[in-house]
């Protein structure tokens, strides 16, 4: 719906000075391995910074799939470089 595509995109644009990758919509999630029976499969993903972890959750909880009765998960990215 319109309404929710306008919601999407102004909270994008009050977040964007935190956006690393603005993410993709994700569809027929699969899980394998331990961890595959999860109870709220992903259905996207956007990678943000943020100062701290309460910033984080701030921006993840101002977030518009709460709207439409989804979740967010928070979590941190590591560095793997050698």
């Amino acid at each position: 719906p319109e309404t929710s595509l306008a919601k999407w995109n102004d909270w994008f644009r009050e977040i964007s000075s935190h956006v690393v990758d603005l993410g993709a919509p994700a569809a027929d999630p699969i899980g394998v391995g331990g961890a595959a029976d999860v109870d709220v499969p992903m259905s996207g993903y956007s990678v943000v910074w943020a100062e701290s972890r309460a910033a984080a959750l701030k921006i993840a909880g101002d977030c518009p799939i709460h709207d439409e009765g989804g979740t967010v998960t928070v979590a941190r990215c590591l560095s793997v470089r050698p």
